[in-house]
């Protein structure tokens, strides 16, 4: 009886290990394709996530850098104008208003500066034509106070000799004196107006100041500013 259990068994182990082997190809063929799916999904997964970090790395980090990039070449270029925008409230942003600070007070400073430099140059350039006014002026009223000076002593030598040759009352005495103290007058006259160019051209502040002039005995004061 047990042997014929025994050769029973034996015919039925091809047909039993025939079946447990095509239910391990079915379960390998199985736990395969889910492997493929889970990788194809993971893939594609990991596809997308890059493609993400991507975009993300493009707007949060590489385009706001690049924005800064070309606005700090912008700006070194000479647009003091240009400011720079980002919306990202992060540090870039920060930064990006920190050089936007900066910028304003360069072109604060520079435009300060500019505006001293107009002045300074202006001054120089007033200074230089007052300097040649005055250098002018300062020989102007040296060529004409010599003659000026010679005129007024002269007169007053003739009005001596005048005074010495004539009777005091004569009518020709008289005219002549008339005459002369006119030149004499006249010729101070145009020596104060010289003076006057002379401390205009100066820049200083003119002191104003009386003087006495003796007309024959008789003193009148005249202020400097007078014509």
């Amino acid at each position: 009886h047990r042997v014929d259990l025994l050769q029973e068994s034996v015919a039925e182990l091809p047909s039993h290990l025939h079946r447990r082997l095509h239910d391990l190809i079915q379960n390998v063929r199985v736990h395969y394709r889910t492997a493929i799916t889970l990788t194809w999904i993971s893939s594609i997964a990991s596809l997308l996530l890059l493609g993400l970090l991507a975009r993300w790395f493009y707007i949060w980090i590489f385009r706001p850098l690049r924005t800064l990039v070309e606005g700090s070449r912008r700006v070194a270029s000479g647009d003091f104008q240009h400011r720079i925008h980002l919306n990202t409230h992060d540090e870039m942003s920060e930064l990006a208003e920190a050089m936007n600070a900066m910028t304003e007070r360069f072109q604060a400073t520079r435009d300060d500066l500019d505006r001293q430099v107009q002045e300074r140059t202006k001054q120089v350039v007033r200074s230089e034509q007052l300097a040649s006014v005055g250098f002018l002026a300062a020989g102007v009223a040296h060529e004409i106070n010599n003659p000026l000076a010679s005129i007024a002593l002269g007169a007053e030598s003739l009005e001596i000799r005048v005074v010495e040759a004539l009777d005091a009352n004569s009518e020709e005495h008289i005219v002549i004196g008339n005459y002369l103290k006119m030149i004499q007058e006249e010729a101070f006259r145009c020596k104060q107006i010289t003076e006057k160019l002379l401390d205009f051209s100066r820049m200083g502040d003119v002191d104003r100041q009386a003087v006495l002039t003796h007309d024959r005995g008789s003193e009148t004061r005249r202020d400097d500013d007078e014509t």
